[in-house]
């Protein structure tokens, strides 16, 4: 494993001694695992305490308009500059809560998984999959469409293939899915039965298999094919 620190100076901009010690021990903690030490990044210097994340969320912001991430770092005994590209990742957090339900929903911003949904699901692959189907309404904008059950059959499809994008076993997933407890399994107005989400899945995970024995890109799945 590759190891990065970084050097945090103080917020008030005066290097105090504090400052010093932190920044050797990162240093010399770098020294000894041939890791990267980041000094700058776009000139900047990386800030600590509480201004850390507002930091990191107006890099993030600037990462999508600009090419590259310029970083200075320090890197066996030599000090450079380092492009970066930036890429889109996942940034929904997930939360835990209290309950004994067996269920997990999203407000387009976070997803919730309960408790009682954890002691449920002894596979962490199931909960992978209630997850992803949770971001999946969120990254398809569900939040502001009527319920409806052809949208819970989408985001099935969609957890499906972040499943197999994060290289996990698809067909334990579904396998998994058909023998265990699930959120809405009475009848409901907006979700579809059991033996519709189970054949939905199915024939995903089969058209999943089939583009990667081809040696298709999953990227080539748009939300217009689901």
């Amino acid at each position: 494993m590759s190891v990065i620190v970084r050097f945090a100076p103080s917020p008030t901009g005066k290097l105090h001694v504090g400052n010093v010690r932190t920044a050797l021990m990162n240093y010399l903690f770098v020294a000894q695992n041939d890791g990267t030490f980041i000094l700058r990044i776009d000139d900047t210097a990386l800030p600590g305490g509480i201004t850390q994340q507002s930091f990191y969320d107006m890099v993030a912001r600037e990462a999508f308009e600009a090419p590259a991430l310029s970083l200075i770092v320090r890197r066996n005994g030599e000090t450079m500059r380092v492009a970066v590209n930036p890429k889109t990742v996942c940034d929904y957090p997930v939360h835990i809560f209290t309950g004994q339900t067996v269920n997990g929903h999203t407000d387009g911003q976070a997803v919730w998984i309960s408790a009682g949904l954890l002691r449920a699901y002894e596979d962490d692959i199931d909960v992978a999959l209630i997850t992803a189907h949770e971001m999946a309404h969120a990254i398809a904008g569900h939040m502001v469409r009527e319920p409806d059950k052809s949208l819970e059959l989408m985001a099935d499809r969609m957890a499906l293939i972040m499943l197999a994008r994060a290289g996990y076993d698809i067909d334990r997933a579904v396998e998994n899915w058909e023998t265990r407890k699930h959120p809405h399994q009475l009848k409901s107005l907006t979700h579809p039965s059991i033996e519709n989400r189970k054949a939905n899945l199915r024939a995903m995970r089969d058209k999943i298999k089939a583009a990667l024995s081809e040696d298709s890109r999953l990227l080539d799945f748009d939300l217009a094919d689901l």
